[in-house]
């Protein structure tokens, strides 16, 4: 397996963990009656359809490898452009979870390439 290809994997399970958190933490603040207050995660306020919305920049992390050889650096420019549009989208609510992801797909795109010893 290429060190590329493991960076893409890493920023994949990054992307995974960011949306189990943003699924299940306690991130809205509900007001009840008599001034009570309550906390709730998005997937109690969005229901199972956010799951759809959450899984999104898992599967645009683990687009890359579905090139194999030496063409996994293209798709992952483009993966880390997405991620990238995706944290800004979303900054004012989860993106900022994504930003680890993102900077490991960056890594996997930029990663130096060894020529292979003549």
């Amino acid at each position: 397996m290429r060190v590329e290809a493991r960076w893409v994997i890493a920023s994949a399970i990054l992307a995974l963990a960011a949306s189990i958190i943003a699924f299940v933490a306690p991130m809205y603040t509900t007001a009840g009656s008599g001034g009570t207050t309550s906390r709730t995660g998005l997937g109690s306020v969005g229901g199972w359809q956010s799951i759809a919305m959450l899984l999104l920049p898992v599967i645009i992390a683990l687009a890359p490898l579905a090139f194999r050889g030496g063409r996994i650096r293209i798709p992952a420019i483009v993966a880390a452009a997405l991620l990238g549009a995706w944290c800004v989208l979303g900054m004012a609510s989860i993106g900022v979870f994504y930003v680890p992801s993102l900077v490991l797909m960056v890594v996997a795109a930029t990663y130096p390439r060894r020529e292979p010893a003549p």
